[in-house]
């Protein structure tokens, strides 16, 4: 996966870390270190040679909690800074650090827990269970971090929340978006946080599904804050009966974010957690309609964010038409301002396959989609050509775990997957 041409990606995926973070040379997307690395060092190619060792917090700066919990890093090439990010059981601890020197830069507290992601993930607000990463978007140019954020002790009214597998898209409740702008986190300020949440006419999707977050960086004017996308999925529970599912995109303008020295803590409704107020608009996915985004029956086959690619004339994702017939959405937008149509303009390409990941390979504009069943497979979707252009084969069975991601430097898929025996 190698296109003669690439464009500037404009994030990088978070990973899940260990007790030690081990820092490789050669890849941008680091990938979770497996139980038989010890045994398996003799054995490693030297192209993965250890430059280094990235610490975690002392136990006393932490939430004591959160060291037998879980933990991620989110990168940003383009301001050379990232970032462990550990949940407690109440709140999340940030430590910013130098990507080139790995210096530790500065250690900040939010209050909640960050939205876990994968059709796998324990979606419970107390517990964290195969969760590869958090939903999040990195807006390289614009030097902001955004995350999704929920609360242990919150369950709203009207959201069904649960476990491994069931409901297909089940996430921890929403709570509020926070974003963090990186410049002020370096100057020491207090107001390095904004709070925020969905526009007031559309607070229905408070309680859908948070997916995944994705900054356009194709309708942005370099020095701007590129639109925040966030996709949503209608919550599905005992009593959903309909056969019609209401799974939404949105699009924020979030130029104008009030960024305050209470953001970090700011709840559910004190001054700080705001609505979006600048241009925005949500569109509701028609030929995603027919069944929950991710396949339902999936235990342990799904660990990520879904993927968004933002180009300039549509938004592509991947969802079902009907369960266990997935395939890539297109949300066409205009050229110009990014905006969908009001009505038509989505298209459906099927694959005919049960799905759990989407990855996107922004320099290539290709959207890669993991289906399962008897195996996992990576679909390679090239947005130009509009059609699937091949497979890459992930592993032979459904029962075992598997870490994954993407350079978007040069495209190429890497993969981490447990030793086993095909019979």
């Amino acid at each position: 996966m190698k296109p003669q041409q690439r464009r500037t990606p404009g994030s990088r995926r978070s990973v899940r870390v260990g007790r030690i973070v081990v820092v490789v040379a050669v890849l941008y997307a680091l990938v979770g270190a497996s139980h038989g690395a010890q045994a398996d060092e003799q054995r490693r190619p030297k192209a993965f040679k250890e430059v280094a060792q990235l610490q975690l917090p002392a136990d006393a700066e932490i939430d004591a909690a959160a060291v037998t919990r879980s933990g991620w890093l989110i990168l940003n090439p383009e301001s050379r800074r990232g970032y462990q990010v550990l949940e407690g059981f109440s709140t999340t601890v940030i430590r910013s650090f130098d990507l080139d020197t790995l210096k530790p830069l500065r250690r900040v507290v939010l209050d909640g827990v960050p939205i876990t992601s994968g059709v796998a993930a324990v979606s419970a607000p107390t517990g964290t269970l195969m969760a590869g990463e958090i939903v999040h978007a990195v807006d390289g140019p614009g030097r902001r971090i955004y995350l999704a954020m929920s609360d242990p002790g919150q369950n709203p009214a009207g959201t069904f929340v649960g476990g491994a597998g069931f409901p297909p898209d089940g996430q921890r409740p929403l709570r509020r978006f926070v974003a963090i702008d990186e410049d002020r986190l370096d100057d020491g300020k207090d107001d390095f946080a904004a709070s925020f949440r969905e526009p007031v006419d559309q607070v229905r999707l408070h309680s859908y599904f948070m997916l995944g977050l994705k900054v356009d960086r194709a309708h942005a004017k370099p020095a701007e804050p590129g639109r925040l996308l966030a996709l949503f999925a209608m919550p599905q529970g005992p009593t959903h009966v309909s056969p019609f599912y209401d799974h939404t995109l949105a699009g924020w303008d979030v130029s104008g974010l009030n960024f305050d020295a209470g953001a970090p803590s700011a709840g559910e409704v004190p001054p700080g957690t705001t609505p979006v107020t600048g241009n925005a608009w949500a569109r509701r996915l028609d030929v995603c309609s027919g069944a929950p985004m991710a396949s339902t029956g999936g235990f342990g086959q799904g660990n990520y964010q879904w993927g968004m690619l933002a180009t300039r004339d549509a938004v592509y994702t991947a969802c079902q038409a009907s369960d266990a017939a997935g395939g890539v959405a297109r949300i066409g937008v205009d050229s110009s301002t990014g905006v969908p149509r009001a009505v038509g303009g989505q298209e459906f390409f099927p694959l005919g396959q049960r799905i759990s990941d989407v990855f996107v390979d922004d320099g290539g504009e290709r959207v890669l989609v993991q289906s399962w069943g008897g195996g996992h497979s990576w679909w390679v979707f090239d947005t130009g050509l509009g059609r699937f252009t091949g497979a890459v084969s992930a592993r032979a069975t459904d029962s075992y775990t598997m870490s994954a991601g993407i350079d978007a430097t040069t495209g190429r898929l890497y993969q981490l997957v447990q030793d086993y025996v095909g019979v």
